[in-house]
């Protein structure tokens, strides 16, 4: 598995894992991932392995000490010095979610 930033053409594979993970009135919008991508691709994570994208992990860095509902909503850019990084829900590729649930990033 190989680990790389977040480029905005794996939108599509991006949201097919998160319509796999959660439901839809849960997932995110190809708009807020859209978002994300352009406001924090420094700190949005993909995992692939033979050109497939596996899952991915994003948030933003910002001054709150915890992930607040806003976030999932609007998407901070993030802070060019200290903070603290969020990390979002992300969900991976159905058959790996017990495979990498023990990885740790």
């Amino acid at each position: 598995m190989h680990l790389r930033q977040v480029v905005p053409a794996d939108l599509p594979a991006i949201l097919e894992i998160e319509h796999a993970g959660f439901t839809a009135a849960e997932a995110g919008t190809p708009g807020a991932y859209a978002a994300r991508i352009q406001a924090f691709p420094d700190t949005f994570l993909v995992a692939e392995e033979r050109d497939t994208l596996l899952g991915f992990v994003c948030g933003p860095i910002v001054a709150d000490d915890l992930v607040a509902d806003w976030m999932y909503d609007q998407a901070p850019t993030n802070l060019p010095t200290g903070g603290h990084q969020m990390i979002l829900p992300s969900p991976w590729h159905p058959p790996l979610k017990v495979a990498v649930s023990a990885v740790s990033f």
